[in-house]
């Protein structure tokens, strides 16, 4: 009982969490989370597999680290050992274990970062569909709900967790990757030149 009340009160927090980080990245962040919007709404399919490929090299990347975790601590270990004396940091093994799992997040960081813009982009169009207005989609209370709504149903089990859980990681990923690293577009690229009077005009 005690098991399956802990399990339950960790679900409730990471539906929270995610939420309230959803809504402060779509409040804070507005332009790139409408640049993820924009990819989300009009290549789905490219988002999708941009998605899976990142969330498939973030896994073997995370496996080829772990594979030499243990090496690389061990020269750590060896190389700091006289700095961390004499700064009195502290034990050599704890400060090369710290060096080790920063290095861990730094291979995680660009996927955590693409699938919380992603994730914001979700809300933002949802909250579209809610509010219908775009100033009314904007306000952080509709924010709020659609991402409670998302995050809600990403946690029910069974259906959230084989069917909308995988779809919308790689799709969030996919969305919040083109939006923070790929190339922007250049609008004045795409104007179609027309002749007028002799005279060539954009």
């Amino acid at each position: 009982m005690a098991n399956v009340l802990a399990i339950s009160l960790f679900v409730l927090a990471l539906v929270v969490m995610l939420a309230c980080l959803w809504t402060w990245t779509a409040l804070m962040l507005p332009g790139t989370v409408a640049r993820a919007t924009e990819r989300l709404q009009a290549r789905v399919g490219r988002c999708a597999l941009v998605g899976l490929m990142g969330l498939l090299l973030t896994g073997l990347g995370l496996l080829a680290f772990a594979a030499i975790r243990v090496s690389i601590k061990a020269s750590l270990m060896r190389s700091i050992d006289g700095l961390t004396e004499m700064l009195g940091i502290g034990t050599k093994s704890d400060f090369a274990a710290l060096i080790v799992q920063y290095v861990g997040w730094l291979v995680v960081a660009p996927v955590a970062a693409a699938f919380v813009v992603g994730g914001a982009a979700f809300v933002r169009l949802l909250a579209a569909r809610m509010g219908g207005e775009t100033e009314q989609a904007s306000r952080p209370q509709v924010l709020i709900a659609s991402a409670l709504i998302i995050s809600l149903a990403l946690s029910m089990p069974f259906i959230g967790w084989l069917f909308c859980l995988p779809a919308f990681l790689c799709l969030a990923i996919g969305a919040g990757w083109y939006s923070l690293f790929a190339r922007q577009e250049d609008p004045a690229k795409h104007v179609t030149p027309s002749v007028s009077k002799g005279k060539t005009v954009t």
